[in-house]
């Protein structure tokens, strides 16, 4: 796998190159940071560039993370956005499980969760969403769980099949792909949602599945889903669970 040490070097050492030839640094190895090392190259840059992203292995596609990857009994691969060839050819140094503690703006660097401090000449942030953390009594539990990495589904799919019922926090496309998937062991699910409808932001309501019959199996169906889910709506109201990611939550074993 291709490894980039371009422009680095410890704090408190003379910096190795200066800003002028130092690379552009991507930090977050998803959709948005791939393409945009990528387009780095096709805008005229020449040099090397850096991405920087805090999982392990090759940077790979999210959508399967709350469908194929929760059920599938087996351990699937997910599925890569690039290959180790991409970074290679692109002279793209990228570096898997390497978190960012900080932006010296002022030296041009980033400071590494080793204290490694890497220069760059331009800056990306591309470090995607993260689920909103729960605030509620319990939100520390150890059977509290939430999705965003690929090491966020496996824990999911390990915990569903000891799982009696779940409550999936949030009605968004990702919330109700993830339930639907946790309904096919047949568990019991739950979805609170703090608006007035299921995928609010995403559907207006004149096309959005409150305007449909049978309106969790179409939202099933819509997301080539075999399952239906129950919906619950929750008002605003102090200690009421609320997520734009999914959190799930499951209770004991069967």
């Amino acid at each position: 796998m291709a490894r980039g040490a371009f422009g680095r070097h410890r704090g408190g050492q003379a910096a190795a190159s200066s800003t002028r030839t130092a690379p552009p640094v991507v930090v977050g190895a998803g959709q948005a940071g791939i393409q945009a090392a990528d387009s780095l190259g096709a805008a005229g840059h020449t040099g090397p560039v850096v991405v920087l992203g805090d999982e392990a292995g090759l940077p790979h596609q999210r959508p399967p993370l709350s469908k194929d990857v929760v059920t599938d009994e087996g351990d699937p691969a997910p599925l890569p956005l690039v290959g180790e060839r991409f970074f290679t050819e692109k002279r793209i140094g990228f570096r898997p499980g390497t978190t960012v503690r900080r932006i010296d703006r002022a030296r041009h660097s980033v400071v590494l969760a080793d204290g490694e401090e890497l220069r760059y000449s331009a800056l990306v942030l591309a470090t995607g969403a993260a689920p909103r953390p729960l605030t509620v009594p319990g939100a520390g539990s150890a059977d509290v769980l939430e999705l965003r990495t690929l090491a966020d589904a496996r824990a999911l799919r390990a915990s569903l099949l000891r799982a009696r019922s779940a409550v999936v926090v949030g009605a968004g496309f990702t919330g109700l792909e993830l339930a639907a998937a946790a309904r096919r062991p047949g568990v019991e699910v739950t979805v609170p949602e703090f608006a007035d409808r299921v995928l609010g932001r995403a559907v207006s309501p004149e096309t959005g599945p409150s305007r449909m019959p049978k309106t969790t199996s179409v939202v099933a169906t819509i997301h080539r889903l075999r399952a239906t889910v129950s919906t619950e709506s929750l008002n605003r109201k102090p200690r009421t669970l609320i997520g734009i990611v999914p959190m799930i939550t499951s209770q004991a074993s069967r």
